[in-house]
C-alpha cells in the first residue's frame, strides 16, 4: 500500500525556542503539489505574544492562533481533519492555492511534509533488578502511565485491572479510520483495543500483573491506553500521534510517564527540534509534558542507524531507549543484521544509536502479554523503552515529586555502563534497584522548620486571622532556640502552611506542642481543637486530622482519616499529661480502590499508642499541610505551643 503524504503544519504559540522568521515551505511540499491536487496535511505559526505555562493560557493562544490562520484560509484552500488543544498545530489537506496563502500568511513559520512510521518491534524484569524493587515493596502504585501504541488488549489476565483509560486516534493511507469503530478518533471502553498484539506487549512489560506471562517492571500502575498505530504497527503520519500527546496533555494531568514505543521513518543527526514542523510539533508536547513533571520515553529504532535517531526519540527531552540483550541466547538474525554472539548487556546490532541517546534497556528477546490473553515474544527496541518508563514510575511510587529532570537523572547516573563499540561510546543501562536505593536516599524527607530562624519564613504562608500567631524563645519545646506560639483569640484559626508535598501515598509528620496553658472549652461543641490536617489540594478534601481534647480537666489525642465514601475512622483518643510532649503521625493511602489497606498510626512521646487498620482511601494523596491551632471555637482560652516540625515519606522520625 502507498504510503499516504501528510503535510505538518505547525503553529507555534511561544512555546519553547524561537524559530526563523521566514516563513518556509519545504520542498516536498511543493513537490506533491505539483502531481496531487490535495497533500494531507498539518502549520507553525509565529505568536504575536508569548503564551503563558498554565494550561488553560496555552490552549486559549494555540485556539486564537489557529482560528487567525484557518479563519484565512477558504474551502478551496484547506479541509481542516484534526485540531490540537494544547500543540501548536492542526492537520488536514491543502491545496495549491492554500499553499500561497500560506506562504504569504505573516503569522506562518513553517510548512513541512509529515512522516509516516511504526511501532519499534523471562530475564530482563531481573537485570535491571527490578524484581528486588518489588521486594522492597515498591511496584508503582498511585503512578499512571500512558502508552501511545497499537492498543491494548484490556481483558488480558496480566493487564485486566491496569487499564483506567482507552482513547484513539487512527488514520489509514486513504484517509479513512482504523480506529476500532472505524473512525478516526475514538473514546472510552474499547476505543484502544489492540488488533496487532505490539502495544499489549509494550504495556505488559510496564504492568503485567504476573498471572499469564512474566510480571511486569511497575505491575501496580494505572494504565491509559492512546491507540495510534494501527493493525499492521504503522502510522501514516505523525499527526496522530501528536494528537495522543496533545490529548493526555489535556485530559490526563495525572498521568507522569508517558511510553512511545515507534518512530518515524526518517531520521535525524543530533537533536530534532526545529527541524521541521513535525518536529517541532513533537518537540511542543514533549516540552510541555516535561514542565509539568511528566518524563516522555521513546524507542531508538531498529534501523541499524548509527549517528541518528527518528522522531520523536530525537526531542531533547524525551529520552530515547536502545536496545541490549537480556541474555546470551545464541546467534540473532533479525532487522537485517547478525549478531554472531549475544549476552546479558550487548548492544544489539539492530539499535538505532546516536551521540544524543539517553538510556538502554532490555530489547531482546523480551517475552510478555500477548492479545487473546497469552505471551508474545519481540525483539526491539520498543520492549527496552518500556522498561525504563516503568523503572521511572518506581521512583515516582517512591517520591512524586520528582521532576522530569530528576528522574532523567536518577536512570542516567545510576544506570550500568554499556560500551557500543559502534560509536566508541557507553550509555546507562537502566537499574532499577539502583536508581530506586538513589532516590529512596535523597527523598525521605518532605520538610522541616524547628522555627530556628526566629520566624516562619520557611513554610509557604500562615493565616493569623488577626491574632498574635508569633515564633518566640518562649515557645521552644526542644531544647533552645525558638518555637511557634498560637495564644486562642475567639474562633480565628492562626497555624502555617506547608505546600512541598505531592500527591503523597504516605505521610509521617512529628511536632512537639505544650497544651498546659491552652483551654479549647469544656462545653461539649467547643472541646476539640485540630493540630494538623493534611489535604487533597484539589477537590480540596481533607484527609488526616490529629485532634486535640480537653474533657473534664484530662487532655487526649487522637488521629482521624478520611476514606473515599467521605466517612471518617479515628483511634481511640489518648490521655497525655498537660506537659510538653512529641506527637509523630503515619498516614498511608490505599493501593487501588476497596483494597482496603490504608490506614494511620500514632506514637506520642516516642511510643506506639494507636493504630487504625484496613481503610478505604486509594482517592487522593496528601498536597498540603496546615499546623497551629486550627479549629479554635468561642470560648477557648490560653496560649497552645508547637515546635519542630518535621515530615518525611517513609522513616520513623522519633524524638529531635
Amino acid at each position: 500500500m502507498r504510503t499516504m503524504r501528510v503535510l505538518a503544519l505547525t503553529v507555534a504559540a511561544g512555546f519553547g525556542a524561537a524559530h526563523a522568521r521566514a516563513q518556509e515551505i519545504g520542498s516536498a511540499v511543493q513537490r506533491a503539489l505539483e502531481t496531487d491536487g490535495w497533500v494531507p496535511v498539518v502549520v507553525m505559526l509565529r505568536p504575536a505574544a508569548s503564551a503563558g505555562s498554565a494550561l488553560a493560557e496555552r490552549t486559549s493562544a494555540v485556539s486564537a492562533l489557529q482560528s487567525g490562520v484557518l479563519d484565512a484560509l477558504g474551502p478551496a484552500d484547506f479541509r481542516l481533519t484534526r485540531r490540537w488543544s494544547a500543540i501548536p498545530g492542526f492537520a488536514g489537506q491543502l491545496s495549491a492555492a492554500g499553499q500561497a496563502r500560506l506562504r504569504a500568511h505573516p503569522s506562518v513559520l513553517r510548512v513541512d511534509m509529515d512522516e509516516a512510521g511504526e511501532g519499534h518491534l523471562g530475564q530482563s524484569v531481573p537485570l535491571v533488578r527490578a524484581d528486588a524493587v518489588h521486594a522492597l515493596g515498591y511496584t508503582g502504585r498511585w503512578v499512571e502511565v500512558a502508552v501511545l501504541d497499537s492498543g491494548v488488549d484490556r481483558t488480558h489476565a496480566d493487564l485486566a485491572d491496569a487499564v483506567l483509560e482507552e482513547q484513539c486516534f487512527c488514520t489509514n493511507g486513504d484517509g479513512t479510520g482504523c480506529c476500532p469503530g472505524g473512525g478516526t478518533s475514538q473514546s472510552g471502553p474499547g476505543a484502544a483495543a489492540d488488533g496487532h498484539g505490539h502495544g499489549t506487549n509494550v504495556t505488559g512489560i510496564v504492568a503485567s500483573s504476573g498471572t499469564v506471562a512474566a510480571g511486569g517492571v511497575a505491575p501496580s500502575v494505572g494504565i491509559v491506553a492512546v491507540k495510534v498505530l494501527d493493525d499492521l504497527n504503522r502510522f501514516f503520519g505523525a499527526a496522530q500521534v501528536l494528537s495522543g500527546l496533545d490529548w493526555v496533555i489535556a485530559n490526563r494531568p495525572d498521568v507522569r510517564v508517558v511510553n512511545m514505543s515507534l518512530g518515524t521513518n526518517a531520521r535525524f543527526a543530533g537533536y530534532c527540534d526545529g527541524v521541521n514542523a513535525f518536529t517541532m510539533a513533537f518537540a511542543a508536547a514533549i516540552d510541555a509534558l516535561h514542565a509539568r513533571g511528566t518524563t516522555v520515553f521513546v524507542s531508538s529504532g531498529n534501523a541499524r542507524a548509527v549517528g541518528s535517531l527518528p522522531a520523536p526519540a530525537c526531542i531533547a527531552n524525551a529520552l530515547s531507549v536502545g536496545a541490549v540483550y537480556d541474555s546470551n541466547v545464541g546467534q540473532v538474525n533479525v532487522f537485517g543484521c547478525t549478531d554472531a554472539t549475544t549476552a546479558a548487556d550487548r548492544v544489539t546490532c539492530f539499535s538505532n544509536t546516536d551521540v544524543t541517546l539517553d538510556l538502554l534497556g532490555p530489547g531482546a528477546p523480551i517475552t510478555s502479554s500477548g492479545p487473546g490473553g497469552g505471551t508474545l515474544t519481540f525483539y526491539g527496541t520498543s520492549q527496552a523503552a518500556p522498561h525504563a518508563a516503568g523503572i521511572a514510575a518506581l521512583l515516582l511510587e517512591i517520591n512524586p515529586a520528582l521532576t522530569a529532570a530528576q528522574v532523567e537523572t536518577a536512570l542516567e547516573v545510576n544506570g550500568v555502563a554499556v560500551a557500543d563499540p559502534r560509536v566508541a561510546a557507553n550509555f546507562p543501562r537502566v537499574d532499577a534497584l539502583a536508581s530506586v536505593n538513589a532516590v529512596l536516599a535523597e527523598s525521605d524527607l518532605i520538610f522541616r522548620d524547628g522555627f530556628e530562624s526566629a520566624d516562619v519564613s520557611a513554610w509557604s504562608g500562615a493565616v493569623d486571622g488577626g491574632g498574635d500567631l508569633s515564633v518566640s524563645m518562649g515557645a521552644a519545646l526542644a531544647g533552645t532556640g525558638f518555637g511557634l506560639q498560637c495564644p486562642a483569640d475567639g474562633a480565628d484559626p492562626l497555624y502555617v502552611r506547608d505546600e512541598t508535598p505531592r500527591d503523597e501515598n504516605r505521610y509521617r509528620a512529628r511536632f512537639y506542642f505544650d497544651p498546659s496553658d491552652f483551654d479549647p472549652g469544656e462545653a461539649a461543641a467547643r472541646r476539640r481543637v485540630r493540630l494538623l490536617i493534611a489535604l487533597e489540594e484539589s477537590p480540596q478534601r481533607r484527609l488526616l486530622a490529629v485532634v486535640l481534647r480537653r474533657l473534664l480537666g484530662q487532655y487526649s489525642l487522637m488521629a482521624r482519616v478520611r476514606q473515599d465514601d467521605n466517612t471518617q475512622v479515628q483511634t481511640a483518643f489518648i490521655p497525655i499529661t498537660p506537659d510538653p510532649h512529641f506527637v509523630e503521625v503515619d498516614w498511608r493511602r490505599a493501593t487501588t480502590s476497596s483494597a482496603n489497606d490504608g490506614g494511620v498510626d500514632l506514637w506520642i512521646d516516642g511510643a506506639a499508642v494507636a493504630t487504625v487498620t484496613g481503610v478505604d482511601n486509594a482517592t487522593g494523596g496528601i498536597d498540603l499541610v496546615r499546623f497551629g491551632l486550627l479549629s479554635p471555637k468561642v470560648g477557648a482560652t490560653g496560649t497552645l505551643l508547637l515546635d519542630e516540625y518535621e515530615s518525611r515519606r517513609r522513616s520513623f522520625i522519633g524524638p529531635d
